[in-house]
């Protein structure tokens, strides 16, 4: 086993302990397995694609999450109405949503391409085969669903109970709007849509 692949095991292990140690002292676990994905999906990113897709992927993620939080915190469009309570900010997004939105999507990206057979390497191929056209919309469309299920468990616990952002008015989901599920497939579902491109 390589150097890189122990690193990966590590913060592997170091999300496991996180998750299981954490909840023992009475706070919350989500931010700092979230932040764990990150440097997991720099080291495996760039191992398995290399530095300029990964940094692609990261500009893309980065631009796309802030863009679209900020339109929905001024808008209601596409997640709806609502606020963030922690600092510091960009714009009105605190700054560690985007690198969420990297970390957690790249491996929902990962865990879509093991349940598809590895599509991505067939995704930019020249053959033109039924199932590689298939590929192109299936695989985002699953990364994306994954995202949203991550999203479904969380966001009520963080709004709701953790008051991390506050709905202005409330939602079905305990106390999260349904369009706010829609909002998060929507969102990563471009973005992994047009990255799909350059894996």
């Amino acid at each position: 086993m390589n150097a890189w692949n122990r690193v990966l095991w590590l913060l592997a292990a170091a999300a496991a302990l996180v998750g299981v140690t954490i909840p023992l002292a009475g706070t919350a676990v989500t931010l700092p397995i979230l932040l764990l994905s990150v440097p997991f999906a720099l080291i495996h990113g760039v191992r398995r694609y290399g530095w300029r897709t990964l940094l692609f992927f990261l500009i893309e993620t980065l631009v796309a999450s802030n863009s679209f939080e900020n339109l929905s915190i001024s808008t209601g469009f596409p997640f709806g109405h609502y606020h963030y309570t922690g600092h510091p900010q960009l714009i009105h997004v605190p700054i560690y949503i985007g690198p969420i939105y990297f970390g957690l999507g790249y491996i929902c990206w990962q865990v879509a391409n093991t349940l598809l057979d590895e599509a991505d390497s067939r995704l930019g191929g020249s053959s033109g085969s039924v199932a590689g056209r298939v590929e192109v919309v299936a695989l985002p469309m699953l990364a994306a669903a994954l995202m949203t299920m991550f999203d479904l468990g969380n966001d009520s616990i963080a709004s709701t109970m953790k008051r991390i952002w506050v709905w202005e008015r409330g939602g079905g989901v305990f106390g999260v709007p349904y369009t706010n599920y829609l909002g998060w497939w929507f969102v990563t579902y471009i973005f992994f849509r047009s990255s799909r491109c350059i894996w």
